[in-house]
């Protein structure tokens, strides 16, 4: 038997016999929230999966934030981000840690390639730092 078998193995009995407390990914999430305590959190305001009856005919998925002073308005349609900063403005944005991407003068900005999962962005606005709250997509 390898040494990669018997991890793996390993890592099935572990699996099997003392496994993860449920909360253990929330809890992880909330850490990773807390990297950056300096940014202001923009909370989640509106969820289209809360309210289909408001989107009817769209597949895309329309997020809401607000922060003070702030609003991110998402919509997330197949691996592709769309985003609108309210009021417009320039503004770096970073999708789950990825490569900033940046908010033109009109507040507007993309993302390819957004896989599945946790989502949150981290808006770095002139002089000022606003992160979402986690959420899963």
């Amino acid at each position: 038997m390898t040494d990669d078998e018997l991890e793996a193995e390993l890592q099935e009995v572990a699996a099997m016999f003392d496994p993860p407390p449920v909360d253990l990914v929330q809890v992880a999430v909330d850490a990773f929230a807390l990297h950056n305590l300096d940014g202001e959190l923009a909370a989640l305001a509106f969820d289209s999966l809360d309210e289909p009856e408001l989107v009817r005919g769209q597949d895309a998925r329309l997020l809401t934030f607000t922060a003070p002073g702030l609003t991110i308005e998402v919509e997330l349609d197949g691996g592709r981000l769309l985003g609108q900063l309210l009021p417009p403005q320039e503004a770096e944005i970073v999708v789950n840690g990825r490569p900033p991407v940046r908010a033109d003068d009109l507040g507007r900005f993309a993302a390819d390639e957004v896989a599945a999962g946790s989502l949150s962005l981290r808006c770095e606005l002139a002089g000022r730092t606003v992160v979402t709250e986690w959420l899963t997509v």
